[in-house]
């Protein structure tokens, strides 16, 4: 048999059997192109503040969900820095930060967030499900008051969505456009991570492009394996573009000649 045939051949049968996984890569692909990214993380669903902390002075300049500018410096507070030393000798990554309504410290101790209200050194993790509906409220840039939402406790199991080293978290999923989810931790009060309906669609496209069909698996031999045959048939494919290119060249020649 031929190269040609033999090239033909191959090229059709392989091209049969990863046709379909190509056709997923040019969608998959477009659809990631064509979304911006910045909306496909949900930046649009949180409202922009100004964070300009200095934690070596503990002094902090922040805003709350009114956008209001705070100024924080130790010597305003109750429960001193030492205090909450003495108490937690492990702290570290201390934070002078607002919660809602209250100046807290947020910290680590064995890698988990703490929150110590600033004014009275009371522990305020885990926060509440009514601190969290706040939290939500005042960094959603939507109107919560005009939407319905539904909040749930997560401690043990996450979705595919969020990564199992947030938990334990509340997720305050809200009726609105594009079906935004706000994930706030239970133990840092903060938002950690927003989802909406965009998002997850480029989560399964990215899955798809990269034929993660086992949920982040490290070692993907399919994806892997369709790449080599794909290789391969396109190796044979551009033997047939050369026999083609060579039999035109040579119907040419004969065409001059007469």
């Amino acid at each position: 048999m031929s190269w040609h045939k033999t090239s033909r051949t191959l090229h059709k049968w392989l091209m049969l059997f990863v046709g379909i996984q190509f056709l997923i890569w040019s969608i998959s692909g477009l659809y990631m192109v064509v979304m911006d990214i910045h909306y496909i993380h949900g930046d649009t669903l949180i409202k922009p503040s100004n964070n300009h902390g200095n934690i070596q002075e503990l002094a902090l300049d922040n805003t709350d969900g009114n956008n209001t500018v705070y100024s924080l410096h130790s010597s305003q507070l109750n429960f001193s820095i030492m205090q909450l030393m003495q108490r937690y000798p492990d702290a570290e990554n201390i934070e002078l930060d607002r919660l809602l309504t209250h100046t807290v410290y947020r910290f680590k101790v064995d890698g988990q967030f703490h929150l110590i209200n600033a004014d009275n050194g009371v522990l305020l993790s885990p926060i509440s499900i009514g601190t969290a509906i706040k939290v939500a409220q005042s960094q959603y840039s939507g109107d919560m008051s005009s939407s319905d939402f539904h909040v749930s406790y997560l401690s043990d199991q996450a979705p595919r969505e969020l990564s199992a080293r947030h938990l334990p978290v509340w997720r305050i999923d809200i009726d609105d456009a594009a079906n935004p989810t706000l994930y706030v931790s239970a133990h840092s009060g903060k938002v950690i991570t927003k989802r909406h309906s965009y998002w997850r669609v480029f989560d399964w496209m990215f899955a798809f492009h990269v034929m993660d069909y086992i949920e982040e698996s490290a070692d993907n031999w399919l994806l892997l394996c369709v790449s080599v045959i794909a290789s391969i048939a396109s190796f044979f494919g551009l033997i047939l573009i050369y026999y083609r290119v060579l039999n035109q060249g040579k119907l040419r020649t004969i065409v001059g000649r007469n």
